[in-house]
This record gives C-alpha cells, sequence and structure tokens, in this order.
C-alpha cells in the first residue's frame, strides 16, 4: 500500500473513532479510496524483474541442452517446469494469501514457459504454422491467470503479448486487425477495472490507442490519424472528470495522464509551420472527411458541455480557462483539416503557440496556488520547451535570442521565487 493510501486510510478509521463519520461512511469511504491493487497485493517491480530473469534463464538452458535429448525428454521437462512453477504459486498463495510477492513471481515464470513450451513443440514437431497465432495463445494463457488469480502483472504481460501479436499481423503480413485491439479493450481494461490497478489500466489505454492507431494508419491518410489521436486525447481528459465519481476514483488521474500527454504532443507539433499536418487539408476521401467531422465534432460537445457544468460548478477560473483553451484548440484543429482556407501555415502555427503557452501559464499559476510542483514542474518544462522551438525558428539575430533566454530565465526565477514563498506562508499558518 502506498504511503498516501496507508495515510488516508488510518485517518478515516480515526474519524470512526472519534465519531466524526459513522461506521457504514467510514467502510464505504476505505473501500472508494483504497489502494492500487497491485500495491495493496504486495506485488513489487523487483519481483516481476526477477521472475522475467529467472524465467529467461530456464528458457535459455533448455535451449542449451535441446539437441541432445529425445523428444519424451524434451516434453517432460517443458509439461513439469510449467506445472511445477504454477504449483509453487498456488502453494504459496494458499499459505499466506496477504504476502503474494512470492506467488506472483511463480505464477509469472510459469506463464513465461507457456510461451516457450510452445514454440519448443512447434519446434520439435517441425509445425509450421502462422507464428503470430502463438502469441495470441500464450497472451490468452496469461490473460485467464490474471482473471482467475487475479493478477495485474498477468494483465500487463497478457497486454504486451496482444501487442506483439497484432503489431506482427499488421506490420509481416499487412493485415487490419482489429481483434488484438478487442481484445485488449474487453479483457484487459475491465480487470484493471476489478483490480482498481492504475498501472494496468495505463497499459491498457496505451495498447488500445496504439494497435487502434496502427491499424488505422495503414489503411487512412496520416493526417486522418493526428486528428483522430488527437480528439482521443482531449476525450480522455474529459472521461477523468466523469471517473472521479465512480467506485475506482484513481483511474481519473490515468485517463487524464494519458490523455494530456497525447493532447500535449498532438499541440506542441502542431506550433510547427511545416508540422504534422500541412495547410492545406490532405484528407483523401469524403469518408475520412465524415470520420474528421465526427470524432473532433464529438468532442468539441464533450468540452462545451463541461465547459457549461464546470461554470455552474464555479471551477477555478483558471481550470475553466484552460477548459476553453481546449475547446479552442478542438475548434481550431476542426476548422483547419476540415475546411480548405486560404490561410498561411504561420496562422495557424501562431495560434496553436499562443494557446499552448497559456496552457503553460496556466498551470504555473494553478500548480503555485494549490502548492502542487508537478503542474509548476510541466509548465515550466513545456513553456521552456516552446520558447526554444520558436527560437530555433524565428530569431535569427543574436541579440534577440539573448534576450529570449533573459526573459524565460528571469521568469522562472520569479516563478520558483513565488512559490517558495507561497509554500513558506502555507507552513506558517499551519
Amino acid at each position: 500500500m502506498s504511503s498516501r493510501a496507508d495515510w488516508l486510510q488510518s485517518e478515516i478509521q480515526s474519524w470512526v473513532s472519534e465519531g466524526l463519520i459513522d461506521q457504514s461512511t467510514g467502510q464505504l469511504l476505505k473501500s472508494r479510496y483504497a489502494a492500487d491493487a497491485t500495491g495493496s497485493r504486495g506485488f513489487s517491480l523487483l519481483t516481476a524483474i526477477g521472475a522475467i530473469i529467472f524465467g529467461l534463464g530456464v528458457i535459455l538452458f533448455f535451449a542449451y541442452n535441446w539437441q541432445s535429448l529425445p523428444k519424451a525428454a524434451k516434453l517432460a521437462m517443458i509439461f513439469v517446469a510449467l506445472a511445477a512453477f504454477h504449483l509453487l504459486g498456488w502453494f504459496t498463495r494458499y499459505k499466506n494469501a496477504e504476502q503474494t510477492n512470492l506467488s506472483e513471481g511463480f505464477h509469472l515464470i510459469g506463464t513465461m514457459l507457456f510461451g516457450a513450451g510452445i514454440f519448443l513443440i512447434a519446434q520439435i514437431y517441425h509445425i509450421d504454422e502462422h507464428y503470430p497465432n502463438a502469441f495470441l495463445v500464450w497472451g490468452a494463457a496469461a490473460l485467464l491467470f490474471g482473471w482467475v488469480l487475479p493478477s495485474a502483472i498477468q494483465g500487463v504481460f497478457a497486454t504486451a503479448l496482444f501487442c506483439a501479436w497484432g503489431s506482427f499481423e499488421i506490420i509481416d503480413f499487412d493485415r487490419q486487425h482489429v481483434l488484438s485491439v478487442v481484445l485488449v479493450f474487453f479483457g484487459v481494461l475491465p480487470l484493471a477495472w476489478m483490480l482498481r490497478s492504475r498501472v494496468l489500466l495505463m497499459f491498457g489505454l496505451v495498447a488500445v490507442i496504439g494497435l487502434a492507431l496502427v491499424n488505422i494508419s495503414a489503411h487512412v491518410s496520416g493526417d486522418l490519424v493526428v486528428y483522430i489521436l488527437f480528439a482521443v486525447g482531449v476525450l480522455l481528459i474529459a472521461l477523468s472528470y466523469a471517473v472521479a465519481r465512480t467506485s475506482f476514483p484513481q483511474s481519473a488521474d490515468v485517463l487524464r495522464s494519458v490523455g494530456a500527454a497525447v493532447y500535449g504532443l498532438i499541440l506542441f507539433a502542431m506550433t510547427f509551420v511545416r508540422g504534422v499536418v500541412g495547410n492545406i487539408p490532405t484528407l483523401d476521401t469524403q469518408a475520412e472527411l465524415m470520420v474528421l467531422w465526427v470524432t473532433l465534432g464529438v468532442a468539441a460537445l464533450a468540452w462545451a458541455g463541461m465547459l457549461v457544468y464546470g461554470t455552474k460548478a464555479k471551477f477555478q477560473r483558471t481550470k475553466l480557462l484552460q477548459h476553453g483553451l481546449i475547446l479552442l484548440s478542438i475548434l481550431v484543429m476542426l476548422t483547419q483539416g476540415a475546411f480548405d482556407l486560404l490561410l498561411p501555415a504561420m496562422v495557424f502555427s501562431l495560434i496553436y503557440d499562443a494557446i499552448l503557452a497559456a496552457h503553460c501559464v496556466l498551470l504555473i499559476i494553478r500548480g503555485t496556488d494549490n502548492l502542487k510542483w508537478q503542474q509548476v514542474a510541466i509548465g515550466c518544462l513545456v513553456l521552456g520547451a516552446l520558447v526554444y522551438a520558436r527560437f530555433n525558428d524565428l530569431f535569427e539575430s543574436l541579440l534577440m535570442r539573448s534576450l529570449v533566454f533573459v526573459v524565460l530565465g528571469a521568469m522562472l526565477f520569479f516563478i520558483g521565487h513565488l512559490y517558495s514563498k507561497r509554500k513558506l506562508r502555507e507552513q506558517n499558518h499551519a
């Protein structure tokens, strides 16, 4: 359990003891703000790495002595090793249900050996099969263990295998492969929700987005992929506000982080004059144009609703301004992609520059006001990257370049001073 979750759980218990809340409310709060399932089951990253390295060592040992062994011995070694590690996993889980580190490690080694067994048996009997199917079977086994145990790390492993399966089908065999996206979406994401695992949710979201985009990019214009990815990013940010009121409120942080990363990267790329998407739309068909209208239109409606809701709920002014900037960026993107306007690329580039810079300033202000150093750091880093990019694009005079650095350095120095001063004031009041 993380230190923050541990602190909150102890505070809830204290509130119940002091009579501030009743027992039923305390239980509801404890379940609502439980620790990440991966952490609560004691799974450690070191155990996972150790299990993977150990499993690779066992596989390499088999490979080293493989040619000299008879077929019966080969099959016996595969099945005995596979069964042994899974049985050890079940036994250690049965002996101590609270500490699952060792059990998770044994099961992970067993799942790795299952995959090795698939390839080794194919080699023994010279099975000439469509090789990506091995990753499908291997991933399905890992996902099955993820649900049965249950285990977040098995879900992460299954996600990686499904990504490999889909990627090989698309890249090596030039196939549109929707099934890999469906399996991750309906198999992995619900498991992450059930386990309250933010790690698995993040891996699942990234896998779904990545596989979907690889599928789309193989069959449609590259510009349309950029528009769709942008829409996905802003919709994930909007969705994070909705899930904050569900039984898994911690998922909001994951959705917001993934969505903000996608949104920020696309917006930054669009600030370049010859950026990701050119001045004149290059969508190839009317169908692609319709997809653009639908995806960005839905995103615009969602954020218009967010802006209305935030106004009625009396959100902080800086937060409302950020929501307004997101809506503005969607409308600009929609305008650039859907209409053949006689506007130079420089105009759109400057608009995206202004939106991104405003986001950075508002993020710095909110972080300083709320004493959240992460927001201040991200705002400063992105603003610095934006200034550096424009430094190379727009300023040729050495004097102008020196002034840019002086202004940026002075601004960051002032932000650091203001943040420290506010934090000291809050500590004195406390």
